[in-house]
């Protein structure tokens, strides 16, 4: 039952996407936060509240939103990526890996996700798992250059000088 004076579920979120859009990014929260007291399970409503926190640089809450959301909608790949991306920005290297390879299992043929997960193994210096995901995204695309530049930088860590000029 509606409480008088409360916008419908369906248009607080919509009207927070909106806010969220336009970077009216403290009303969107606020919106945001209100549909989740009011249907904490709103996975959506939880997906954008993660977002817009990642989008201000408060990782820490970002990746509790969104671990909420991943917890109700394991098959998320919106917020299983942003979780993943929250928890690297907050040098959680193994949580953050974690999460990208489960990305990577709803969307295996994404090159930014093998690109990350690269990038998380190399800043654990795991250089050569790091190559392989670094070849995989550049399979995947062959134009990323931060692929190129990752595996350059991989190879020269192991010491393949030769091979990292090339790369």
């Amino acid at each position: 039952m509606k409480k008088p004076g409360l916008p419908t579920l369906d248009g607080a979120l919509a009207e927070a996407i909106e806010l969220h859009k336009r970077g009216k990014l403290n009303p969107a929260r606020k919106l945001y936060r209100e549909v989740i007291a009011r249907q904490p399970r709103n996975t959506t409503a939880l997906e954008l509240l993660g977002q817009l926190h990642g989008e201000t640089g408060d990782y820490a809450e970002a990746a509790k939103v969104l671990a909420r959301a991943v917890d109700l909608a394991p098959d998320s790949l919106i917020a299983t990526f942003n979780l993943a991306s929250s928890l690297k920005a907050l040098n959680r290297d193994a949580e953050a890996e974690a999460q990208f390879r489960r990305a990577a299992q709803l969307s295996p043929r994404n090159a930014l996700i093998h690109l990350n997960i690269g990038v998380t193994l190399s800043r654990q210096r795991r250089f050569v798992e790091a190559l392989a995901e670094y070849r995989s995204a550049i399979e995947l695309d062959t134009k990323m250059a931060s692929a190129h530049v990752n595996l350059g930088q991989a190879l020269f860590q192991l010491g393949r000088y030769a091979e990292a000029a090339g790369s």
